[in-house]
């Protein structure tokens, strides 16, 4: 019986082996697994330089996209240019890709040859025909019909044959564009860092309430407010603005060559908004541009360049900024170790109040009447007497009257800011006026106290401890 039971186990490990060896035999046999994959593609020309020219016929379109500059060693078109659109700006790298990338047109598969009709596949009444003209063959034509089910690829028929054949779509885009779609939509230069520009002038009518804005370049380089007043700028919200001209890329052209009849009728004259750069690396410019629309888009010209663009208004936060968003918000802000005096005049029956600024030991000192004032104190004081802030005002007043206070800043070369503050009709609010120019509001409590000290408790607590 024992040996019964070994004789059927070493019978079974015989069987197992041999049905492994089988399996794997077939294993080696068959063949490999199908994997997905492109389909192949086969070039229509076998030419290895671009074209001379594209000749390109689309609805309401004929142009030409013609090579002028080739660099043989790499195989390259390095400069071109579209006739019909003399005197616009042409996106010559543009250009310069679609007539290299002519040279390789490819098709999937041949569809059909000798085909009696042609409509089924979008050819008898073709959407483009395109015109190569090799400068060692010749000219060779194509024309391009429907889309195939799927989006698989495009219907073409080379002139001259009867075959329809599957081209790949990307290939074919650019033959179905009109002239206008290989314009250059940099409307301006782009950005250079640090910004350098002498001037920018800010006008058109949505500024004829607040004034316009010109922004005037220091000696030191740094950009200032020269119009409607002088005033430092926030170095906050001021940069992105000033940054915003340059680089606007435009989404669309509206016309080309337009009259001034265009101009006025699409709201860019006169300009709901101008802009006028002077100066630095990338030359000057003039932009108008109209309102925004519903959805924020704009008519964009640029003097000198015969084309109506349209933009993204909101990316150019340039079109509706005012004065007062681009001011620095406090009044005066000069450096103590800049000043010889600082002066209180209280418009009353009291004198002014004198604080003198001297260099000891290249430390600053400070002096009233002659008593050498707390330092710290001082500056704390300084601090708040710089902290003035500037409310717009819709409209200026009338009348001011006589200030119920002022203070003023001498500077060491002589000059000196005058900030004068007057009673106002605005609740909680006085006026506040910086060097007899452009009257703003400021609250009432910087110069009365609330829950803070007010300027006249700030002075009496400075010189009498």
């Amino acid at each position: 019986m024992k040996k019964n039971l070994i004789a059927i186990g070493v019978m079974c490990v015989l069987v197992a082996a041999l049905g492994l060896g089988f399996y794997l035999m077939l294993e080696e046999d068959a063949p490999p697994p199908e994997i997905d994959g492109p389909a192949p593609v086969t070039y229509l020309f076998e030419y290895t330089r671009p074209p001379l020219s594209v000749r390109l016929e689309v609805p309401g379109w004929e142009y030409t996209l013609l090579r002028q500059e080739y660099d043989p060693g790499r195989n390259i078109v390095t400069d071109s240019t579209i006739p019909e659109l003399e005197g616009l700006p042409i996106d010559t790298a543009r250009v310069n890709a679609v007539i290299g990338a002519a040279r390789s047109l490819t098709y999937l598969e041949l569809v059909a040859d000798n085909i009696a009709d042609l409509s089924p596949f979008g050819l008898e009444l073709w959407r483009a025909r395109v015109r190569l003209d090799f400068e060692e063959y010749g000219q060779r034509g194509i024309l391009i019909g429907d889309v195939a089910p799927g989006n698989i690829g495009v219907y073409i028929r080379l002139e001259g044959d009867t075959a329809v054949y599957l081209s790949p779509i990307h290939g074919l885009d650019n033959f179905l564009l009109s002239a206008l779609d290989y314009l250059d939509m940099n409307v301006t230069p782009l950005i250079s860092w640090p910004l350098e520009f002498d001037s920018m002038a800010l006008a058109g009518q949505v500024r004829e309430g607040a004034g316009e804005i010109l922004l005037v370049a220091g000696d030191d380089g740094q950009h200032r407010l020269a119009q409607p007043f002088e005033h430092e700028l926030c170095p906050l919200s001021s940069p992105v603005v000033l940054h915003s001209p340059f680089g606007i890329m435009a989404m669309g052209v509206a016309l080309t060559h337009p009259t001034t009849e265009d101009l006025e009728t699409l709201g860019l004259y006169p300009a709901w908004s101008t802009l006028t750069v002077e100066g630095g690396g990338h030359g000057g410019f003039t932009l108008h541009a109209s309102a925004p629309d519903e959805g924020g888009m704009v008519f964009l010209y640029r003097e000198g360049v015969p084309v109506v663009y349209t933009a993204h208004g909101h990316e150019m936060l340039w079109l509706e900024v005012q004065f007062h968003q681009l001011m620095d918000p406090f009044a005066v802000s000069p450096l103590l170790e800049e000043l010889s005096r600082v002066e209180i005049n209280w418009h009353s029956a009291y004198g002014p109040t004198f604080f003198d600024i001297e260099r000891e030991d290249n430390e600053l000192a400070v002096y009233y009447g002659g008593r050498l004032v707390d330092m710290q104190r001082f500056e704390n004081f300084f601090i708040n007497l710089i902290s003035a802030q500037l409310e717009y005002l819709e409209s200026q007043p009338e009348e001011l009257g006589e200030p119920s206070i002022s203070y003023s800043f001498i500077h060491r070369d002589g000059g000196e800011s005058v900030v004068s503050f007057y009673p106002s009709e605005v609740p909680l609010r006085h006026y506040i006026r910086v060097d007899g120019g452009m009257v703003f509001l400021t609250p009432s409590a910087y110069i009365q106290g609330s829950e803070h000290f007010g300027l006249a408790q700030d002075v009496m607590g400075l010189i009498s401890w």
